[in-house]
This record gives C-alpha cells, sequence and structure tokens, in this order.
C-alpha cells in the first residue's frame, strides 16, 4: 500500500514500502500538484519509489508569490533538498523544462516546449495551456521567463509526446530523437491529457525500471 502525506501545504510525499529509489514529478503551467499525484501513486506502487510531488510558485489556491524563474528555480531547489538528492525526475510540459535545471542524471520528459516563443494566436495559447489563476507579475510573464532557459538532456532521458501537441513541442522531440534520445508518441492523446494516459504511465514505468541503477 502507497503511503500519501503532506509536504508542507504544497505537495505530497508518495512512498511505497520499499523505497529503491527518490523522484520529483513536476506539474505545468496552470496545473498543480494534485493534477499529476495520481500519476505519482501508480508508478511509485509498480516502481518501489518515493516521489515528493509539489506545487509551483503562482499556482495553487491562493498562489503565495508570483511565478517567475527565480522562484521556480528556488521551489525547485528547496524539493530536491527535502528528498535528500532524488534520482530523477518526471516532468511535464513547462516543469520538463524547469526539471532539467536541477540536473539529475535521469529525466522523463512529457510534452516539452522546445522554443522560448509560442505557436500561433495568443489565444490558441491560453487554451493550450489551460490558464487556471497563475500569479504574475505581467500575463504569462513567469511563463515566458522560464520557456527562455537554456537547457540539455539529462545524462538518461525519455521523451513523450502526445499524438496531438503545439509544434514547438513536436519540433523539440524529433530535433531531440534525431541526438539519439528515445521519443515516444502517446496514441489518442493531448498535451494537457498526456499525464493521465494509461499508455503514459506504463512506458514511463518499463522505461525507468530499465533505466534506474
Amino acid at each position: 500500500m502507497v503511503e500519501i502525506t503532506r509536504w508542507r501545504e504544497d505537495g505530497y510525499l508518495v512512498s511505497a514500502p520499499v523505497v529503491r529509489h527518490r523522484g520529483l514529478v513536476i506539474h505545468g503551467y496552470g496545473g498543480n500538484s494534485e493534477e499529476v499525484l495520481g500519476l505519482a501513486v501508480d508508478l511509485a506502487s509498480r516502481l518501489e519509489l518515493r516521489l515528493l510531488v509539489f506545487t509551483l510558485p503562482g499556482h495553487g489556491f491562493p498562489a503565495s508569490e508570483p511565478l517567475t524563474r527565480q522562484a521556480a528555480l528556488l521551489s525547485l531547489k528547496s524539493a530536491v533538498t527535502a528528498l535528500e538528492n532524488p534520482d530523477f525526475f518526471i516532468g511535464h510540459s513547462l516543469g520538463a523544462r524547469l526539471g532539467l535545471a536541477a540536473g539529475l542524471p535521469t529525466a522523463v520528459l512529457l510534452s516539452m516546449p522546445g522554443s522560448t516563443g509560442f505557436d500561433g494566436s495568443r489565444q490558441e495559447l491560453l487554451r493550450t495551456l489551460r490558464v487556471r489563476r497563475v500569479k504574475e507579475d505581467a500575463p504569462l510573464q513567469g511563463l515566458e521567463e522560464i520557456l527562455a532557459t537554456e537547457v540539455e538532456p539529462a545524462a538518461r532521458t525519455l521523451m513523450l509526446r502526445a499524438a496531438r501537441e503545439p509544434e514547438s513541442v513536436k519540433s523539440l522531440a524529433t530535433a531531440w530523437a534525431k541526438k539519439g534520445i528515445p521519443c515516444r508518441t502517446i496514441r489518442d492523446s493531448s498535451h494537457n491529457d498526456i499525464i493521465s494516459s494509461p499508455e503514459t504511465r506504463k512506458v514511463i514505468a518499463e522505461w525507468l525500471q530499465e533505466n534506474l541503477s
């Protein structure tokens, strides 16, 4: 039976009875820790993991501080410290790009955008990102700051993209696949619901089992 306990006021610690590896799960823009909690519980039970799921600055109700690159990196550092140097992270969208800044050796990237700009109109962006009361100093400012951060793949990286994605996600997946990074397309999914797909959970579990030493 997986144990779920509160971590601070904005996150959860999900632990299997026997823990072999520790990792972070980072939600995307407009999300929160509850959104990825089901993914964490499923993976912890399959692979004997301890996973820390936390809510990024600017998110949650009410958000205590705005989303900025600096605030997000401090939140990430706090989570890494709390988990005592985790082995890996799983990040969705903005959370995937942010998580690479932690320098962990193993990364699972779900629908990670590859450009600092946005595809299509602002209305299309908002529809894709499903903005939900993200507190920022100016509209989309924190998002743009984090997307502008240069990132490189971890030593062991898996990329998953949905069947329906913004162009920047598709182009990055194609480019990194050419570098030898494994990239899988999750069928019948979109940018927002890839985290709840049973296929996503199965692919991640199988890959982590092979790649966590």
